[in-house]
């Protein structure tokens, strides 16, 4: 199956979607200054650091899948 002219969708796309829709839908309620979350530079540092760590998870997911596959 082709998409956009490729074989199979690139992994660096795919990790790139998952992590904006669940930035979008993260974002929302744990940004910096929501009412639930930690006010000032503590809160903004720990927002970043949420942000990195879902990246981060997406990115573990693929290397976990090839490490799995014997790759």
């Amino acid at each position: 199956m082709k998409i956009l002219g490729w074989e199979y969708p690139k992994r660096k796309l795919i990790k790139d979607i998952l992590w904006c829709i669940t930035f979008v839908l993260i974002s929302k309620e744990s940004a910096p200054y929501s009412p639930i979350n930690t006010q000032g530079l503590l809160g903004t540092i720990a927002w970043m650091f949420m942000l990195v760590g879902i990246y981060r998870f997406y990115s573990g997911l693929f290397r976990f899948y090839d490490w799995y596959n014997n790759k």
